[in-house]
């Protein structure tokens, strides 16, 4: 589960990032 909870906090954190970057292009 503690794996499980990391990979989804990476994953999330990475979609931040994403969202951040594409807001800045805009």
């Amino acid at each position: 589960m503690l794996s499980k909870d990391a990979g989804t906090h990476s994953f999330i954190a990475r979609q931040q990032r994403h969202d951040t970057q594409v807001y800045n292009q805009t």
